[in-house]
């Protein structure tokens, strides 16, 4: 496989064409993951966390659905400048840290400009122990 690494680290690269639209579903068992979408075409996307840390970044434009379900760790997702968001966010023991300006109904929170926006998600993040991270990438 497409596997690097060295003391006692591995890394796994993936490339996907940009121009290709993809229904993305990525399991991840335990460890650290880095999934960047920056310049994709994503219909749709199903993140299913273990134990870790996986920071997922959504492409730029675009309208989809995604959903990250995690055990115990630290979903970060980042969101670029322009794309507008609905986020639905279920924590069992875990906290959540999003971005400022937001309007909060229950569990879902959305951004400035969501419903007229071209670019745009629906994201739920289901996470039942650690810490969900959302952030605008002009907040990085």
């Amino acid at each position: 496989g497409p596997f690097t690494g060295w003391d006692d680290q591995w890394s796994w690269e993936l490339g996907l064409a940009p121009e290709v639209p993809l229904e993305l579903e990525i399991d991840l068992g335990v460890g650290l993951a880095d999934i960047d979408l920056t310049g994709l075409t994503v219909d749709a996307l199903k993140v299913n966390l273990g134990v870790g840390r996986t920071v997922v970044t959504l492409p730029e434009e675009g309208r989809f659905y995604a959903t990250i379900e995690g055990a115990i760790g630290e979903p970060v997702v980042a969101i670029p400048a322009g794309m507008a968001a609905r986020i639905r966010v279920d924590t069992g023991l875990a906290v959540s840290d999003l971005p400022d300006g937001y309007q909060q109904r229950g569990d879902v929170y959305t951004s400035p400009g969501y419903a007229s926006a071209d670019d745009r998600v629906d994201l739920e993040v289901d996470q039942a122990i650690g810490k969900v991270t959302i952030r605008q990438s002009s907040t990085w």
